[in-house]
């Protein structure tokens, strides 16, 4: 374990990720996140980091929750022997291991050798990060209209800055940074597909990590299993800090 807390770690992703849905606080360690913009279970789901929370108080209104916006519930829980009474309760539920999330922290700064990549931080334009993000994690035809939409409410959070990767003035990439008490987190970190494996997410994570010593601050990112990143993260100076379990109705592969 590292000295990165939970709690600060995961009130700097709900942060970041409530710019893309409905947030609600279900009590100080559990929240659950919707959108009918995104179906996906990052963009739906209720995350629990509170240990001493009631197990079942926490379900019943995360699901009402759900069922009233008509998604399909997921739950994201810590992979900890805290968390097995909920684990258990959301099992006999019918929820199933979908993937893992790790959540992970740069312990050292990789030398950069040469990298082309020029970082610059998005104005109030928003319009080429969302055409990156929808691109790098969607393909051609993914949705643009809602991540514009999204981004142009996030740029008003001072906590936020949306980043975009260059190289010879073309857009290669992007990555935001969110700050909230002692931590930076990473999120986003995409590449345009046809700029893959050329150093373009090497060279945002430099700019990351030198922009947390700048700051005093500790970078933390978030990766899924089913995404086989771990160990590319791992040698860029990262290590793993703890796991979160994906759990839907559907289980399976995401």
């Amino acid at each position: 374990m590292t000295d990165i807390r939970i709690e600060e770690q995961e009130l700097n992703e709900a942060r970041w990720w409530s710019h893309w849905g409905e947030l609600r606080w279900l009590g100080r360690g559990a929240y659950y996140i919707m959108s009918a913009d995104f179906p996906e279970p990052l963009f739906n789901h209720a995350t629990v980091f509170g240990a001493d929370l009631d197990a079942k108080a926490v379900m019943k209104f995360a699901l009402e929750g759900f069922r009233k916006a008509r998604v399909p519930p997921s739950f994201f829980v810590i992979d900890d022997p805290h968390f097995a009474v909920l684990r258990s309760k959301l099992d006999r539920a019918g929820f199933l291991p979908l993937d893992r999330m790790e959540v992970m922290t740069a312990k050292a700064r990789r030398p950069e050798q040469g990298c082309s990549v020029e970082v610059l931080q998005v104005g109030s334009n928003t319009h080429e990060w969302a055409e990156a993000y929808v691109r790098s994690f969607y393909g051609d035809g993914g949705p643009l209209s809602q991540v514009e939409a999204t981004v142009e409410n996030a740029i008003k959070d001072k906590a936020v800055s949306l980043m975009l990767a260059k190289r010879r003035g073309k857009v290669v990439g992007e990555m935001a940074l969110c700050r909230s008490g002692e931590l930076l987190g990473a999120y986003c970190v995409g590449t345009l597909p046809e700029h893959r494996r050329s150093g373009v997410a090497s060279g945002m994570l430099n700019h990351a990590l030198r922009t947390a010593e700048e700051q005093g601050l500790s970078l933390v990112l978030q990766t899924f299993a089913a995404d086989d990143l771990e160990a590319f993260y791992v040698s860029r100076g990262f290590i793993r800090v703890y796991e979160k379990l994906v759990l839907s109705k559907t289980g399976g592969s995401r």
